[in-house]
């Protein structure tokens, strides 16, 4: 076919997921592009998704600039080829808005392109329900940074409802969806309901998926936590702990669950003279999810805090230092 022939440059791509050096990985997705702009177009519809590779390795090594200037270049290229009202175009502009907000702290431009995104996608003839979820989880946090919880609740439950009518009501989909709620709920201080959702999400993901699945620990953790604000350890101790042992079963002992229940269980045990255990667990935490990148779950964030609560009292300031960064950097 020739050295510059498209099917090439999907070769080099499946290479490039094979490699372990990013560098290198990263040096043969480029090559790829270049044989899709001059074999294909500049404006191909592969063009973008080579271009999305890229952008995942750019935000990898904290190159943000150049991240985002190839979600800019995807977005005006769908906009070329497809149209300013097309899905695709929706799907452009929620890509470009979730990196704007977690990566570049820029709410109020990532809402204007999410408010844009929803308007598209409402106006379909069968609106695509699953994206317009993505696209309300993504207002649920531009809400969320800017403290305005009770607006925030109200994408999620709006995204509750989008999420039955796509899924039905006891889908896991729609299960996680009420998780959603209850951290707005938690976030103003609404303890009581939010632990009242979670219990309700907690039998449906039991039903749905089995006792034993990775979603119905992830609801116990949600759980737990509530009962941690509510003044329940024994709960939440009994929560966490159960939580715990699933995930080591369905994603094994260094998973980055396993670090976060382990900080959460850590930090209530502690309260209950445990402290022995609590140090095993905080040590086990810290280890796994040090050299992790930073996850925005409020799970993951309380598991942050606890840490570095924890290294805090121990006067170990640089562990302190590096989980504090994490819990804060919402």
């Amino acid at each position: 076919m020739g050295a510059r022939h498209p099917d090439v440059a999907l070769t080099l791509k499946s290479v490039a997921v094979l490699t372990r050096d990013a560098a290198v990985a990263e040096s043969l997705v480029r090559v790829a592009r270049d044989i899709q702009r001059e074999a294909l177009g500049a404006d191909h519809v592969e063009v973008t998704n080579t271009n999305a590779m890229l952008e995942d390795y750019a935000r990898g090594r904290g190159a943000y600039d150049e991240a985002e200037a190839l979600l800019r270049e995807n977005l005006a290229i769908r906009e070329r080829i497809d149209g300013p009202d097309h899905p695709s175009t929706a799907f452009s502009l929620t890509t470009l808005a979730n990196f704007l907000l977690s990566s570049r702290d820029q709410p109020a431009v990532a809402e204007s392109l999410f408010t844009r995104a929803l308007g598209i996608l409402r106006r379909q003839p069968t609106p695509p329900l699953p994206h317009i979820f993505g696209v309300l989880s993504g207002l649920v946090g531009v809400a969320e940074k800017r403290g305005d919880y009770a607006q925030a609740e109200a994408y999620a439950r709006e995204g509750l409802d989008v999420q039955r009518r796509a899924w039905g009501p006891e889908h896991p989909m729609t299960i996680d969806a009420m998780g959603m709620i209850a951290d707005q709920l938690a976030n103003q201080r609404r303890y009581a309901e939010a632990e009242a959702i979670n219990r309700e999400a907690l039998v449906l993901m039991e039903r749905a998926v089995g006792p034993q699945h990775f979603r119905v620990a992830l609801v116990l953790v949600s759980l737990g936590r509530f009962h941690v604000a509510l003044g329940r350890d024994t709960d939440a101790e009994a929560d966490l702990r159960r939580a715990l042992a699933i995930i080591e079963r369905a994603r094994g002992p260094r998973d980055r669950w396993v670090g976060a229940t382990a900080a959460l269980l850590a930090e209530v045990i502690a309260r209950r003279g445990k402290n022995a255990e609590a140090d095993s667990l905080f040590d086990r935490a810290g280890a796994i999810l040090r050299p992790l990148p930073r996850q925005g779950a409020p799970g993951m964030r309380a598991a942050y805090q606890a840490l570095t609560d924890h290294y805090s009292a121990r006067e170990r300031s640089d562990d302190a230092a590096h989980f504090r960064r994490l819990a804060q950097d919402r």
